[in-house]
């Protein structure tokens, strides 16, 4: 479940955003992730796979499990779970995974369009084509319908010689124009790819992670976490200002997890854009 069908759900997660994409350096008392794990009902591989899938498409994987964590432990479930995220981050499964999420991501280059003869040949097959098929049909065809069919065949093979017909004028013309449009898309796509080998480099997914964080910390910076809620008539809780309605869902997750985790967050979300992800020996 993302991010967006949680909250939807009316379900609302303890952990803010950063709590699956930070992690690196924290304090060294850090609880073992296995008892979070745990408490949340999921295995260590259930864990990365969240890490890697949030990562990849900035969706926010969460267990139902983490709404039950009470208040006074969320700061700490934040922790553990930051440290882990750092782990994920600089393992080998982490890198596997982003060498081909990074293959998924490169830029295609379209598809050409034909050239001038390649036309040609292509609707003559297909006039050739759809004149044995009606042929057949009109072989196997009852008497009182074959004259009918086969007045249909003088057309279809007047619309074959036509297309057999070559115009080198109006050839050189359409060969000119595609010409262009090939320069044009290709140098677009060269384009597309260093931007790609810019916001994916090889062998490190840094750019990528950094991107997410920052993302989230620049949406979740101005929480207002003494901001009054009420029930609207369907029994929904509602902003009493109506301008945090508009709030992105990043900060209405962290004012529900609260100062204290959102916090906590922040501080694993900083600590992590500041430190390259290496992959663990």
């Amino acid at each position: 479940m993302n991010l967006h069908t949680f909250a939807r759900a009316g379900r609302w997660p303890v952990l803010p955003a950063s709590a699956l994409l930070a992690g690196a350096v924290l304090a060294a008392a850090a609880e073992d992730p296995a008892a979070l794990f745990k408490q949340l009902s999921i295995t260590r591989d259930d864990a990365q796979d969240m890490v890697l899938d949030t990562l990849g498409d900035g969706h926010l994987r969460l267990p139902a499990a983490l709404k039950a964590i009470p208040a006074s432990q969320r700061a700490a479930a934040v922790r553990t779970a930051a440290q882990f995220v750092g782990t994920v981050v600089r393992s080998d499964a982490c890198a596997k995974w982003y060498a081909e999420y990074r293959a998924t991501q490169r830029p295609e280059l379209p598809e050409e369009a034909m050239l001038a003869a390649e036309l040609r040949a292509l609707r003559i097959a297909e006039a050739k084509k759809a004149i044995a098929q009606a042929e057949r049909e009109c072989s196997a065809a009852a008497a009182e319908v074959k004259q009918a069919c086969q007045q249909a065949l003088p057309a279809m093979r007047k619309s074959l010689a036509d297309a057999e017909k070559v115009d080198a004028a109006a050839d050189a013309a359409h060969d000119a124009a595609v010409a262009t449009e090939h320069a044009e898309a290709r140098r677009a796509h060269a384009q597309k790819v260093a931007e790609w080998e810019v916001a994916l480099p090889a062998g490190n997914p840094k750019a990528l992670v950094d991107r997410r964080v920052k993302a989230w910390l620049a949406a979740t910076q101005d929480v207002d976490y003494a901001a009054a809620v009420v029930k609207d008539k369907q029994g929904k809780l509602r902003f009493k200002k109506a301008e945090y309605e508009g709030k992105p869902q990043q900060w209405k997750l962290a004012f529900r997890a609260g100062k204290e985790a959102t916090t906590a967050a922040r501080i694993a979300a900083e600590a992590l854009v500041t430190v390259t992800p290496a992959r663990a020996n």
